[in-house]
């Protein structure tokens, strides 16, 4: 194999003409890239590879966030823009199972590592239906979005890729691109938990009960996450059958860390017979994590300055002080919750689970 480990990808063109992106300052960031970059308008995609993003990372983390990010980007690059991606996130899919309830019984806690194959069935359940959407061409890359925690969960979503692959009917071949997102500044933390108290999962639950449930459900997922190894990609069925057969594109690994300020940890090992077409999907994304910061991660981090400014809190709402006292109450409840020891026990977590072992 033809081992890659990048921090950027030089050339990668970032063309934002007539591109949705959310506001200006992203899209003159865009811009800036796209006038330093080398232009390329072949399309990238032949008729036989499919992809799909393996997202990896604990709640809180910002997976979904960052993957709309990159599913954004991939649209408004120039070497991607043709691909079709579609997003498969496997909580709508326990969402529209049955309505979440807080855990009064903590035996009947999908959440509880006791419970885990409650998790998997609507997990198996998504990866079938992204599997399928390639299979039927109604996508190019399917982001699977789950926290893909355990090492029992990746060995089923990477044997289901391999049978695919493998199988004499198969129309594409699916290379599989590992991307993990981390989070362990406090602040960012206590304010993606903030917003988790407004999804769907919790609705109908007052702001204090979400938040407390929802820190207990990321103190679960932390006692059964196992970091992500090639020697464990390595060690599943049929990887040196797929070799011989050229089906396999290599091992990707990509990373994103506090919202970009972390140097990414990318690791990309191509095989000789690599396609063109995929070597361009790997760089673009490759170029995408080492450049999150500029693109999308400045501009989230404005806002999470801003929640937690209790002047600008009180400014913003001096003729509100209910408002005011609500919002002061919050940052306390979320700062009583996630304390100096809860971050360094994730930190500590999280510095071991981003070791990224390549073992040839």
């Amino acid at each position: 194999m033809l081992a890659l480990s990048s921090n950027s990808s030089e050339t990668m063109c970032d063309n934002a003409h007539g591109a949705n992106v959310h506001n200006d300052e992203t899209k003159k960031d865009c811009e800036s890239i796209a006038a330093s970059s080398v232009y390329s308008d072949t399309p990238c995609l032949s008729s036989t590879n499919k992809y799909v993003v393996i997202l990896m990372g604990l709640p809180a983390s910002g997976k979904s966030t960052v993957a709309g990010h990159l599913i954004n980007f991939l649209g408004i690059n120039c070497s991607t823009e043709t691909l079709r991606c579609k997003t498969f996130n496997a909580g709508d899919y326990r969402r529209k199972a049955s309505a979440l309830e807080l855990a009064s019984n903590p035996s009947d806690d999908v959440f509880n590592p006791k419970n885990s194959e409650k998790k998997d069935k609507f997990a198996r359940l998504a990866f079938s239906d992204a599997l399928q959407s390639l299979n039927n061409d109604s996508c190019d890359l399917a982001l699977f979005d789950a926290t893909n925690s355990t090492t029992k969960r990746r060995e089923y979503l990477f044997n289901e890729i391999n049978s695919f692959n493998t199988n004499s009917n198969a129309r594409y071949t699916i290379t599989p691109l590992v991307f993990d997102v981390t989070c362990t500044n406090k602040s960012m933390i206590r304010y993606n938990i903030h917003r988790k108290a407004y999804n769907n999962d919790y609705a109908d639950k007052v702001y204090d009960a979400a938040i407390k449930d929802f820190t207990k459900r990321l103190q679960q997922y932390q006692s059964q996450y196992v970091p992500y190894t090639v020697s464990e990609f390595r060690s599943y069925d049929n990887y040196e059958q797929l070799e011989k057969l050229q089906l396999s594109n290599g091992s990707f690994y990509f990373h994103v860390g506090n919202a970009g300020r972390d140097q990414p940890s990318n690791q990309l090992e191509f095989t000789p017979h690599v396609s063109g077409e995929t070597a361009k999907v790997v760089h673009s994304i490759d170029y995408f994590t080492s450049h999150y910061y500029m693109m999308y991660g400045r501009i989230y981090l404005t806002k999470v300055h801003e929640f937690f400014s209790i002047p600008r809190v009180i400014s913003a709402n001096k003729f509100n002080w209910p408002k005011t006292k609500e919002h002061m109450h919050r940052l306390m409840l979320l700062h009583r919750i996630v304390d100096r020891s809860f971050v360094k026990s994730l930190d500590d977590f999280v510095n071991v689970s981003t070791i990224i072992s390549y073992s040839n």
